[in-house]
């Protein structure tokens, strides 16, 4: 396809249940060389089934169980090793505090975070028996203490991952209100 709207040249290509379009567009104040954009979108091809590499078969994950991911946890804060809990961590992590709000954000992040609180002096005690339930799943209490400030309870929660395997991960710290 030629001068369409909102391109120069296109191809479209169909590979099995997929269509490609496969093009380029020139922009105001453009300084393309039509010639060189030409070459490089008609150097696309679908591949052949004889130039495709053959899958890799994808192990399937070790399976881990919620007492395997508390010992992680108790291990991994008694170290201050956020790469080491970040192994136990589900890819989007929640915090939030109790009768309150939240936030998730992503392992990277949380694991970034974490180095700067240890960093900064945060310990961490895990206790990783027993593991309780409640109505937002199942838990081991933490306890959290920060240089000058008051120790805070806070509960790790762990679930079943169907999206990893049926793997346990632990996904939300949820800060409980001190008793009054």
């Amino acid at each position: 396809m030629k001068n369409g709207p909102g391109f120069i040249a296109a191809y479209v290509l169909a590979d099995r249940s997929i269509i490609y379009a496969i093009g380029y567009r020139r922009g105001f104040n453009s300084t393309i060389d039509p010639a060189v954009m030409e070459r490089i979108v008609t150097s696309f091809h679908v591949l052949a089934d004889n130039e495709r590499p053959s899958p890799t078969p994808t192990p399937a994950p070790a399976s881990r169980s919620a007492e395997a991911v508390a010992d992680a946890l108790a291990d991994g804060f008694a170290r201050k090793d956020a790469d080491a809990l970040a192994a136990v961590m589900a890819p989007c992590m929640s915090q939030g505090a109790e009768q309150a709000g939240g936030s998730t954000m992503p392992r990277v992040r949380f694991v970034a975070e974490l180095k700067r609180s240890f960093a900064a002096g945060v310990a961490v005690t895990v206790q990783p028996r027993p593991i309780e339930t409640d109505n937002n799943g199942s838990f081991v209490r933490s306890t959290w203490t920060q240089p000058d400030q008051q120790t805070s309870r806070r509960d790790l929660y762990l679930r079943n991952d169907r999206n990893d395997g049926g793997r346990w991960v632990w996904h939300l710290v949820l800060v409980r209100q001190p008793p009054r």
